[in-house]
């Protein structure tokens, strides 16, 4: 009789600890659900309701655009050039933006230069810029407040970032365009009288590669 109680112990202290051992070893995982329930009282499943949202393209504000614009780029950067209408200009920038440089190439054309691939797009990019160079200064306050002040005229213009005998320096271009041809229509296509006269400053008049840059 003796016997038979130590032993049924012993198989039973043998079990617990057997069970404390697989507790030791449960993983728990505590899942938190944050959305409420709402169950019917006639046990309908009810009716989802679906929140439609309708997205408009906003209104295409040209000087807008400009002043939002990308403001300063390493002359080699890499860039992805595109000819774009202004819905298509729109949609690009709002997905691919904010590293833009928008350029008006005629009324309805509209030249806009990403400082990353534009996967939205399916047109083939051209990879360098071509515009109007102003200056070259070694003071990028300087080159900035003439930047602003040629952009208050709703001219594309940025400041170009380039290193020459180990020192810093800042150019202002105006327009990002996918050829010098275009880049030449559009300088031909301005008021520089008016430019000068509001700017003070007197451009190079000459076109060249601005951004992406061999």
């Amino acid at each position: 009789m003796v016997i038979s109680l130590s032993v049924v112990v012993a198989v039973e202290s043998i079990w617990l600890m057997y069970l404390k051992y697989k507790k030791s070893t449960i993983e728990v995982r505590v899942v938190e659900i944050k959305s409420s329930f709402n169950i019917p009282k006639d046990g309908k499943e009810p009716k989802s309701k679906v929140e439609v949202r309708h997205v408009e393209v906003e209104k295409f504000d040209y000087k807008n655009l400009v002043l939002n614009a990308a403001t300063i780029v390493k002359s080699s950067s890499p860039v992805y050039i595109y000819t774009l209408s202004k819905k298509d200009s729109l949609i690009a920038i709002g997905s691919c933006g904010p590293d833009y440089i928008i350029s008006k190439a005629t009324n309805d054309i509209y030249s806009v230069a990403f400082l990353k691939e534009c996967t939205r797009v399916s047109l083939l990019p051209q990879r360098m810029a071509y515009g109007i160079y102003f200056m070259a200064t070694r003071h990028l306050g300087f080159a900035q407040a003439k930047m602003l002040d040629l952009r208050e005229l709703s001219l594309p213009a940025f400041i170009v970032s380039y290193t020459r005998d180990g020192s810093p320096m800042y150019s202002v271009a105006i327009g990002a365009f996918p050829s010098r041809e275009s880049a030449e229509n559009f300088m031909k296509s301005q008021n520089w009288d008016e430019i000068k006269e509001n700017v003070r400053l007197y451009p190079r008049e000459y076109t060249a590669c601005v951004v992406g840059c061999e």
